[in-house]
């Protein structure tokens, strides 16, 4: 499934669906310990891969399968997810492009690159090269194909 919800099932396609998610794993894994204070969250990372193999990042579905060990970190974990996803950057280079707003609308204040804004606080508005507006459009993501054919 693409970010809009369409299918892909080219081997073209489910090549470029495990590449993302070989990149997505590392964000999770580091995002997931934060979230819960857990090192080990191993399973819950291979679980969200799952999920995300099979429903894709949009689905309606996916935020109550993680709402039950995320509870209320559940919409900032999946707006976070899905602007690194569509990024195609790697952990660092996300850190240190990606465009925080605060409530009301300002930008906090830049941080360290070692140091991520703590989940909740802000949500990434687009990630750009340093200096330059957030991108326009996300380059396209592709999950697993749809078992129905409808879609």
């Amino acid at each position: 499934i693409t970010l809009s919800g369409r299918c892909s099932s080219t081997p073209a396609q489910k090549q470029d669906q495990e590449r993302l998610l070989s990149r997505v794993r590392p964000w999770l894994h580091r995002e997931l310990q934060a979230v819960l204070a857990e090192q080990d969250v191993t399973l819950i990372v291979d679980l969200c891969l799952g999920l995300l193999r099979k429903l894709g990042p949009v689905h309606p579905n996916l935020a109550p399968r993680l709402s039950g060990f995320l509870h209320g970190h559940t919409g900032a974990f999946l707006r976070e997810l899905r602007a690194f996803a569509a990024s195609g950057l790697d952990i660092g280079a996300f850190d240190r492009r990606a465009r925080y707003a605060l409530p009301g609308g300002t930008e906090p204040p830049p941080l360290h690159p070692e140091s991520p804004l703590p989940l909740g606080t802000a949500a990434a508005i687009g990630v750009a090269p340093l200096g330059q507006p957030p991108l326009a459009s996300p380059r396209p993501l592709f999950f697993e194909s749809c078992p129905d054919p409808s879609h």
